[in-house]
């Protein structure tokens, strides 16, 4: 009688670490759609905008498909004649490149002036300090 005990226990055991592998199967099933549903609808606006970036004006206004029917390249000729993209371009790159390093100098101050360059240690610091009450004030105002 223990023998059957035991084997019809370890069957019920079995038997619910089944229907347990399963259920997660389910949710994790559900889960990865409902995340593929959310990738779809994050992508959805940027795939729109790069085929209407290859439609006329007239066809992206009055017409509803995805894909374009007259296919033109001329909104990107008028980008880089009209627009001077170029400047705006080289300038977004002179920008990001100056934050860029001001930020890395003037974060890494304390321990990289007091030993390599003893010059420039003190107007460093003061361009540190000055920096952090801005931005803590800016902080503290939008809360």
């Amino acid at each position: 009688m223990h023998l059957s005990s035991t084997t019809e226990v370890a069957r019920a055991d079995r038997r619910a670490s089944g229907r347990r592998a399963s259920g997660q199967f389910i949710s994790q099933g559900l889960m990865h759609v409902v995340l593929l549903a959310m990738a779809v609808l994050a992508l959805a606006p940027f795939v729109w905008s790069i085929f209407a970036s290859f439609k006329p004006f007239k066809e992206l206004v009055s017409s509803q498909n995805l894909l374009p029917h007259t296919w033109t390249l001329n909104n990107y000729r008028e980008i880089f004649t009209r627009a001077h993209f170029l400047d705006a371009a080289q300038n977004s790159i002179i920008a990001a490149v100056s934050v860029t390093a001001v930020t890395l100098l003037t974060s890494s101050a304390g321990p990289a002036t007091s030993v390599t360059a003893p010059r420039l240690r003190r107007p460093l610091r003061l361009l540190a300090r000055r920096a952090q009450p801005i931005a803590a004030g800016r902080s503290r105002r939008s809360r």
